[in-house]
Parts: C-alpha cells; structure tokens; sequence
C-alpha cells in the first residue's frame, strides 16, 4: 500500500488537532462504531471488502491534479505524483465495483461537464451549490431508480451530507474520499450505517474522534 500514517514531520496546520493520538488509526486496519467501518486507503489500490456493502456513495473527491497531490503531501506523501485523468478512470471504476443504487459527488467547476457525464447511471441530476458558503460548485447524483424530489440548489455543500442521509432511503452510506468525516458523521447521526476510506490517517481520525464526542463506542476490528 501507498498510505502511511502521520508522521512528526507534518506541519502543525495538516495534523488536524490530536484526534490521531486518540484514535491511531494505521494502514491495514479497519476501524468503526457497530457495523460501520472505515480504514486507510489510496483509490489506487484494490477496495476494502467492506466498502461493497454501501448502496448509496457521497463523494467530494479531488476536483483537479492540483487537489489530489495537495492531498498526497498532507498524509506525509510528497513523492507520488497523479494524474488527474489517471485518478479519474479509477474512481469511476471503483464507483462500478461498489455498484450502489445511488451516488451523489460534489465537484468544482473545472471539470464539471465531463465528470457528469461519466456518472455511470440512467437518471442524472445536477445543481448549483457553493463550497466553503461563497465558491461556486456542483452537485451530481446518479440513480438506477429516478430522481429525487428534492432541489439542492445554492445550498452549501457542509449541509448537504445530512439532507442526503435523512432524505434517501439507503441502508449504507459510503465515501471514498472521507476527509474528516463529514459523510460519516452526517450517516451516523441520521441512525445510519456507514462504510468508508481516506488516505490521510490524521484527516479519518477526526470523524471517529467525533463519533467519540457523541457518545459512540468506537474501536479497532482488525
């Protein structure tokens, strides 16, 4: 595996308080609070099994090569370098590997279009949202059942994950790209199962740290 785990010469601003010291999650183990479950891990390599289970993804994935080697340097990982089409072919294989009945991504504008219409579903939907309350971006979901009946439109994309998680009927929520949990967290709060990966050790910390401070029994599986 590419990941590794927080290491002392990280930067102050990366290290994302001491949630990691609390919860030091590595690479190669598989952490959560009752049937949820999160681990470390670079979309490059092949899936947790656990990931399977979701039948709903939300995603706010790397929205250019800028991002993704952003990502890379602050989870202690300067030397790899992606591509973006590269890292785009694989997310969106991974999304066909997991199969769930919806998928929601948030993406900057960028690369908007072409993103959209990779979304591998019959039914699409797309609204304007904002990133941070003032950055303009969009909202994609993909559906094999239809659209929702439900306008996202200028909402900011923080609010977003817990509309999703009371609004959609799914049993799993998954996120490839959990940063600091906000998928997660929303997932566990609405009553919610939850499955997912991030590559920065430091960053998934925080969502279980969270889930910690609301009182969930978090612990190591593996």
């Amino acid at each position: 595996m590419t990941t590794q785990p927080a290491t002392p010469g990280v930067p102050a601003r990366w290290r994302y308080g001491d949630a990691w010291e609390r919860f030091p999650i590595e690479p190669g183990q598989v952490w959560g609070v009752g049937d949820s479950r999160v681990a470390i891990h670079d979309v490059f390599d092949p899936l947790p099994g656990f990931m399977l289970a979701a039948d709903l993804l939300y995603v706010d994935p790397p929205w250019n090569a800028g991002n993704i080697n952003a990502f890379y340097t602050k989870a202690g990982l300067s030397h790899i370098y992606r591509r973006y089409e590269h890292f785009v072919a694989v997310f969106f294989e991974r999304i066909r590997e997991i199969n769930p009945r919806v998928c929601y991504l948030e993406m900057g504008r960028q690369h908007a279009d072409w993103i959209y219409s990779l979304l591998p579903f019959p039914h699409r939907q797309r609204w304007p949202v904002t990133y941070y309350r003032t950055q303009p971006c969009w909202l994609f979901r993909g559906s094999l059942d239809g659209p929702v009946d439900h306008d996202f439109t200028g909402i900011d994309e923080a609010r977003i994950p817990a509309i999703v998680a009371r609004l959609e009927p799914a049993g799993v929520i998954g996120d490839l790209c959990m940063g600091r949990g906000l998928t997660g967290l929303a997932a566990y709060r609405a009553g919610k199962t939850f499955v997912g990966t991030e590559l920065n050790a430091r960053r998934l910390a925080c969502l279980l740290a969270a889930i910690a401070k609301l009182g969930g029994h978090v612990e190591r599986f593996s």
